[in-house]
């Protein structure tokens, strides 16, 4: 997997002032139509209603192979994020997660 990463994505939507996100890595993920997807893999510890762990995949809407991502919405085409709930843990599992997203999403 990628150690890096062209844009950190805004994530207000789905953290709060109470929640740590950890970036994971990045990857190459196939969809359901088979189009590799590049997405960034996040942890997140919720705390607001009750304590949960999080793995999401941020894949940007529009990705132009070759290309550095678009920072979203920066040039008022609907560029932005889509977000992927992957996988919910009761309580703070943060190395719980890691682990199963670094063996869920390889590149």
């Amino acid at each position: 997997m990628p150690d890096s990463i062209d844009f950190v994505p805004d994530l207000s939507l789905v953290i709060g002032p109470e929640d740590d996100a950890t970036f994971i890595s990045s990857c190459l993920h196939r969809n359901r139509r088979g189009t590799a997807e590049r997405s960034l893999i996040y942890v997140v510890v919720h705390r607001r209603f009750g304590l949960w762990t999080h793995v999401y995949r941020v894949v940007p809407d529009k990705i132009i192979p070759g290309k550095a991502m678009p920072a979203p919405g920066s040039n008022g085409r609907g560029e932005g994020l889509t977000v992927y709930l992957e996988k919910a843990i009761e309580g703070e599992a943060v190395d719980q997660a890691r682990d199963w997203a670094l063996g869920r999403f390889r590149e």
